[in-house]
């Protein structure tokens, strides 16, 4: 885990140097019409939106790999329950 940590803040203080490099005022075209920010507000604003969407595209994959656990961890007890009833379960195979 602590890989992530660090990859996580090189990828921050790149982006960090690069938008402050790029600190001209860029005009921002909208649907319903237009305003002026600075360049560098607009590239962390995009890289922290694309963060968010990255997680929450992960937090999902990980939703879906938690349910199937749990479905699969309910058949093994199921499984158990009925080895253990027809007494199979305490014999030991030579």
């Amino acid at each position: 885990m602590q890989w992530r940590l660090v990859v996580t803040l090189i990828v921050l203080i790149v982006v960090v140097l690069f938008s402050l490099t790029n600190a001209a005022t860029v005009e921002i075209n909208y649907l319903f019409g237009s305003s002026k920010i600075s360049l560098a507000l607009v590239i962390i604003l995009s890289a922290l939106l694309g963060a968010i969407f990255s997680a929450l595209a992960g937090l999902g994959r990980q939703l879906r790999f938690r349910r199937s656990v749990n479905e699969k961890d309910r058949k093994i007890r199921e499984l158990e329950s009925r080895l253990e009833e027809s007494g199979t379960g305490s014999q030991e195979t030579n």
